[in-house]
């Protein structure tokens, strides 16, 4: 498990990684909604795994407003990198492991282990579950 410093520390890293690019544009190509609320002061809302999620900027608060649970610190971490490495996508459709991604290999053992596995051991058996599931969260064929 990763342990909850080295959070914080990819967390404060993102959000001072943040700082110096065009956060307007970063929210633009991670098709984020961006808002100034007063001068200094911005609210980006971003919809991640079918939950709409707000990141108070430069504070780095961070809610999801479909959920009142505290948002995790590797949610937090995983949401800024996400904002961060925002790219102009290339045209072209090629599935990637989380590994791939910039800084994927940092968080892949978390994510195995409270992603991954779990949703083996549950659609594992009974695989036909999965296209009902994704159905539900708004997939389509």
């Amino acid at each position: 498990m990763i342990k909850q410093d080295n959070l914080e520390v990819s967390f404060g890293r993102a959000l001072e990684e943040l700082a110096k690019k065009d956060i307007q544009r970063q929210c633009q190509l991670a098709g984020a909604d961006y808002k100034v609320i007063r001068a200094g002061k911005t609210l980006i809302s971003l919809l991640l795994m079918d939950r709409d999620y707000q990141i108070s900027y430069p504070e780095g608060e961070v809610t999801c407003r479909d959920n009142s649970q505290k948002v995790g610190l590797m949610e937090k971490a995983i949401l800024l990198r996400y904002l961060n490495n925002a790219e102009e996508a290339s045209g072209g459709e090629k599935v990637i492991g989380f590994n791939e991604l910039p800084s994927g290999s940092f968080y892949n053992p978390a994510f195995s282990q409270s992603v991954v596995k779990p949703f083996i051991n549950f659609f594992g058996k009974e695989p036909q579950k999965l296209k009902w599931a994704a159905k539900r969260l708004g997939g389509i064929e």
